[in-house]
């Protein structure tokens, strides 16, 4: 299963490290979290609770922004209900 929200969560952290040339230590003394996790969240072996994400958002002075793609969700309940008919 891809993991879209997480794939971009790595994006978005390695883009701000290399934005604001600092390494894995560095973002985690920003995030005030152990450098282990930064690493694990870096290579998607951590999920993140969406209050964390914010909160981690709020300490790099990004803002969280969330979509909702109304028209792919309809169409995925149309092909769950193919499937179960």
């Amino acid at each position: 299963m891809e993991h879209k929200l997480r794939k971009q969560v790595r994006q978005i952290l390695r883009e701000y490290m290399y934005k604001n040339e600092i390494n894995q230590t560095q973002l985690a003394q920003k995030l005030e979290i152990d450098r282990s996790l930064v690493s694990q969240i870096i290579n998607e072996k951590q999920n993140i609770s969406l209050d964390r994400l914010e909160e981690y958002c709020n300490k790099l002075g990004v803002e969280l922004q969330i979509q909702i793609d109304w028209e792919n969700i309809d169409q995925i309940r149309q092909l769950e209900g193919e499937k179960n008919e």
